[in-house]
């Protein structure tokens, strides 16, 4: 059964987050539905990657709580990770492998045959850099190879901390054009991002946390 379906929506209810003593943001809450996007922002140490955390489960809260489909993620944490697919900041690659070898994992992370190698490689722009040792590519490359999972991905939902981290234009566009279809498809994004991102069509909400609102 796909995971796309138009019943699907996160909630969070006055999340309240701390680090190092210091409290970074209280009372967080929203709704988030089928198709549409969260656009989170703040200033530097406002919190955004705590927070994108404790969405995913990786992170708890001090207090609140976060829902998905009206079930708090933690009653079944197995099957909310399921329906995630969770992208940091850092390109989390293996550094001592190669581009093909990462590529591997993706394709056993979500659970499918690496037939289609090269027509991914193609589409991330890595094509002739498949046996190149990740720890050689340059910053924008590896991190082609990270965002190469979201052409494999059939999760609903997407959390993306700065995607765009040292890409260039065109692979920018790319990674607009893979967002569009996963929102269209009732897909849902939540991100951070300091370079400008066309979402499309799609509904997008603005979490800030500098003034903990949402609109």
């Amino acid at each position: 059964m796909s995971k796309y379906e138009n019943s699907n929506h996160l909630q969070s209810r006055a999340l309240q987050c701390e680090r190092g003593g210091r409290l970074l943001f209280d009372n967080v809450s929203f709704e988030l539905k089928a198709g549409e996007a969260m656009l989170v922002q703040g200033a530097n140490g406002s919190g955004k990657t705590s927070l994108l955390r404790i969405l995913t489960g990786l992170n708890p809260a001090i207090e609140g709580e976060v829902l998905w489909n009206a079930a708090s993620i933690s009653d079944d944490e197995h099957a909310y990770q399921q329906e995630l697919l969770f992208i940091g900041h850092q390109a989390a690659i293996k550094q001592e492998l190669s581009v093909r070898e990462n590529l591997r994992l993706h394709y056993s992370l979500n659970n499918c045959a690496a037939d289609t190698m090269v027509e991914l490689a193609e589409q991330v722009g890595l094509r002739q850099r498949l046996g190149v040792i990740c720890s050689r590519l340059s910053a924008g490359q590896q991190r082609r190879v990270s965002l190469a999972r979201l052409f494999l991905s059939d999760q609903a939902l997407w959390i993306l901390d700065e995607p765009l981290t040292a890409l260039d234009v065109d692979f920018i566009a790319v990674v607009e054009a893979r967002i569009q279809a996963h929102l269209a498809r009732g897909g849902m994004l939540i991100l951070t991002t300091h370079r400008s991102l066309d979402l499309g069509s799609a509904k997008v909400r603005i979490l800030n946390l500098d003034n903990r609102l949402t609109k």
